[in-house]
């Protein structure tokens, strides 16, 4: 749910921490759990730490702000009494009905047609972290299912399928990876959990042929995408109609229904024909956002169209107002996961053959891991502190005058990146000291693999302890699964045995 939300609950188990009083037993709690509380409070320490280095207060505060949880939820959880299994059930389900409402509110501006992007269907947070947590919210439901012993169990199932329903409307990367590996992990965990060896083996067998399966049809995609037409490139004509000159461009691997993009173009006759026809000059932004022009190349280049004024003639009102919103091209759009898998194709083309970047996701996180690993390179030891990244960034982007625009300009969308930037080696191998440590010293368990697995995805395509969702989440769960001494006893979710 909202911020406020996570606000008030953070400050409600807080104070309700300090009202119990009982100090002394908490402090024996904290020593029969071998301190793990302290050392993962490390985490807050090391921000505090960069904090007094950073000459920009402003920032340093509102950081540590955002960290709070990061403090209180390890400390009022890591030292009151261990929850028991109807405790801890009841958290999932609350956490399960949150996602059950922001989801149904996105479900409903989806089928009212109320949204320009897939990212207006994640109301409260971003859509990326929403993916992530839509992905918990499938493993902790067929958790839920798994122990339950009455028939009550079957009600998991449906928000599993809600979910999963919901992060293929939502089109999110992220959301297909945390959704797929979570179904992975979970299945595995109940076939664990029915204790037979080829129920437990045959379910890997059938994972490792799902994973097959993505690879073969993103592979069958690429390669789609990358092959013209036969003839496309014979004869390409010299000039157009009223004379001017075409570029061709043919070592530009792009292609629409088969016809390259960047061949039989001339920009002049484009622009003046197009901004006679729409009200949408060449150099603005289609209703999705993207830059029109490229929005024209390909819709025209996918008619067969040369891309000059008899071209655009050539477009029907009906194909003009699809360019205006947004639509590339006259082949049947593709959705869900087809449509995710098209676009990755098509701006990993896009970063090989270094074209404009800007409004394409995945060609702009290349550009930002370039800028983060560089100004981590030149920080080693110590970082830019906290409250310097923005100020690094912006510098480095300026240096090497980038491709991107101000408004896509932005920090490494890594988490471990931006530890580096941030903290350098120095603060990085605490910080993963603080995170790892309690980790290890916890048995293995099916929540705790699936909290780590998820996470590391969330650590890996987004800052994810940069927003209060983030952090919340984090704090939240590890704190639950590794400070709490709650009884998630090692249950074999990598067997040793297994009948």
């Amino acid at each position: 749910m909202g911020k406020s939300l996570m606000s008030i609950g953070v400050i409600a188990i807080s104070a309700n921490w300090i009202l119990e009083g009982n100090f002394k037993e908490k402090w024996n709690t904290l020593k029969d759990r071998k301190f793990l509380v302290v050392i993962f409070l490390l985490f807050f320490l090391i921000h505090v730490v960069w904090g007094v280095l950073s000459d920009n207060f402003t920032d340093v505060l509102d950081d540590l702000r955002r960290k709070l949880p990061f403090l209180a939820l390890p400390v009022t959880i890591g030292t009151s009494k261990k929850l028991n299994q109807k405790e801890l059930s009841a958290i999932l389900i609350f956490f399960l009905l949150g996602l059950m409402i922001s989801s149904s509110i996105g479900f409903y501006k989806f089928v009212n047609h109320d949204y320009e992007n897939y990212r207006d269907l994640s109301i409260f947070i971003s859509h990326i972290r929403f993916g992530l947590f839509l992905g918990m919210g499938v493993g902790v439901a067929l958790y839920l299912f798994t122990i339950t012993q009455h028939l009550g169990k079957y009600l998991y199932l449906l928000p599993t399928i809600y979910f999963l329903l919901f992060i293929r409307v939502l089109g999110s990367g992220t959301g297909y990876l945390a959704g797929g590996l979570a179904l992975a992990l979970s299945l595995i965990y109940i076939a664990k959990s029915v204790n037979k060896k080829w129920v437990y083996y045959g379910s890997i067998a059938l994972l490792f042929l799902g994973v097959f399966s993505v690879g073969f049809y993103t592979y069958r995609e690429y390669q789609s995408f990358m092959t013209p037409r036969e003839g496309v490139f014979e004869n390409p004509p010299v000039y157009t109609a009223q004379m001017n000159l075409y570029e061709h461009h043919p070592e530009l691997e792009i292609y629409e229904n088969g016809y390259p993009v960047f061949m039989n173009y001339c920009p002049l006759e484009l622009e003046e024909s197009w901004n006679k026809r729409s009200l949408i000059p060449i150099d603005s932004l289609d209703q999705k956002g993207q830059i029109i022009q490229g929005t024209i190349l390909r819709y025209m280049t996918s008619k067969g169209l040369y891309k000059d004024a008899k071209g655009v003639a050539q477009l029907t009102a009906e194909d003009i107002k699809n360019i205006e919103n947004g639509i590339t091209s006259i082949a049947p759009p593709k959705s869900g996961f087809s449509a995710r898998v098209q676009e990755s194709v098509l701006e990993y083309v896009m970063f090989k053959n270094n074209l404009n970047p800007n409004g394409h996701s995945l060609v702009q996180r290349l550009y930002y891991l370039q800028a983060g690993w560089h100004i981590a390179s030149t920080n080693l030891l110590a970082g830019v502190t906290i409250g310097g990244e923005e100020k690094a960034y912006q510098d480095y982007y300026k240096s090497v005058n980038s491709p991107l625009s101000d408004e896509h300009r932005l920090k490494a969308h890594n988490q471990f990146l931006s530890f580096f930037v941030c903290f350098g080696i120095i603060g990085t191998l605490i910080l993963l000291f603080s995170l790892v440590y309690p980790i290890i010293k916890t048995p293995i368990n099916f929540m705790g693999i699936l909290f780590i697995s998820l996470s590391l995805i969330g650590f890996f395509t987004d800052d994810m302890l940069n927003r209060q969702a983030g952090v919340t989440f984090i704090a939240l769960f590890y704190s639950l699964i590794f400070l709490s001494g709650t009884n998630l006893k090692r249950d074999n979710f990598i067997p040793d045995t297994v009948n």
